[in-house]
């Protein structure tokens, strides 16, 4: 969930939310009764990763292999211009932390992060997430998938080749936003 500060046209300043399933099944979560999450399908697919080595036995060497990883893709966000109502595309940037680092050895995932890409500061858009996760002969092998937080379309490439695609202002069937709640100052 990412929450940047926005400014209503009334000079009023509140926390615009950004809430996303990253479930493997349809999921609804009710925030203090005024918005409702109601993902329609899992949040994200998991896809193998080509070209990728096989992971680490160490988790400093599979964080190093993982920063690797993510430094593949490249994504174009498709922001509409105000002004001109014309789309203006706009290449996003890798922020430099992930957001988080996780592993659930007892269900086959011996590693995961989230990282994030943005095109203002530090407001995700866009999540790219790769995992280890146990394959065939229970053998590990790495994942990625993607998850969208914006009404924009965005355009994901891997080694220069498109892998995901999303319309802009299509149904937010994983994923919504809201900004209901006043900041105090």
């Amino acid at each position: 969930m990412s929450a940047p500060l926005a400014i209503s046209p009334a000079k009023v300043r509140y926390w615009h939310f950004c809430v996303l399933s990253l479930a493997e099944e349809p999921v609804t979560a009710d925030f203090e009764g005024v918005r409702r999450l109601a993902a329609v399908k899992p949040g994200f697919e998991l896809r193998s990763l080509p070209g990728a080595p096989d992971p680490g036995d160490k988790a400093v060497t599979r964080q190093r292999q993982m920063k690797e990883l993510v430094a593949r893709f490249t994504a174009t966000i498709l922001n509409t211009n105000p002004d001109t109502k014309k789309v203006e595309p706009q290449e996003m940037r890798l922020l430099a932390t992930p957001i988080h680092r996780y592993a659930d050895e007892a269900n086959g995932l011996q590693d995961g992060t989230m990282f994030d890409l943005t095109t203002n500061g530090t407001n995700p858009d866009m999540l790219v997430i790769i995992e280890s996760r146990a394959g065939a002969n229970s053998t590990h092998e790495w994942k990625y998938g993607v998850v969208k937080m914006t009404a924009a379309g965005v355009h994901v490439k891997l080694d220069g080749h498109e892998v995901w695609m999303s319309p802009g202002h299509g149904p937010r069937e994983t994923w919504d936003s809201f900004a209901k709640f006043p900041r105090d100052e």
